[in-house]
């Protein structure tokens, strides 16, 4: 289905989410207070698997780290800008990217922050990766191959 970016309350408090649909499937939310909308929201909140892993990561120093699929680009974004990290994000759906960049406030590319646009065949290996993230179940398909590549790059060889 098409991109489709939605505004509504999201407590009584009067907070109010933006989130990322395509058809039937929420990709990503976020706060619109500009002070909070770093923070993420759903499944990759503070406090879930993912959250404090990269929060422990990023503990222990510079750390480089690998985005598979933006969705609302909370994550990319709150690895980049509260925790310092340097992101490298892959996306295949160009209009996901303009919906970040308009909406959801990714920054542009810098030293820091890169975003592939595409499947990713052809990145140069990232050998210093520290975690990489799927947003998307990874399927048979480039993406599912640069997924990979990626993830063989983090373990020890044998």
């Amino acid at each position: 289905g098409p991109l489709e970016v939605t505004s509504r309350p999201m407590n009584i408090k009067g907070d109010v989410v933006l989130e990322l649909q395509n058809g039937n499937i929420m990709h990503g939310r976020e706060l619109t207070d500009a002070a909070r909308a770093c923070e993420p929201l759903s499944y990759y909140a503070r406090n879930s698997g993912v959250g404090v892993a990269v929060a422990e990561l990023g503990k222990a120093g510079p750390v480089k780290i690998g985005v598979i699929g933006l969705g609302a680009g909370t994550i990319t974004k709150f690895c980049y800008k509260k925790l310092k990290m340097t992101c490298t994000a892959i996306e295949l759906n160009p209009g996901v990217l303009h919906a970040c960049r308009g909406w959801f406030r990714l920054p542009p590319d810098d030293e820091r922050l890169r975003v592939v646009l595409g499947d990713g065949a052809g990145l140069p290996p990232l050998p210093t990766l520290g975690i990489v993230l799927a947003h998307d179940r990874p399927r048979p398909s480039p993406v599912a191959q640069a997924f990979e590549a990626l993830v063989q790059e983090l373990l020890p060889s044998a």
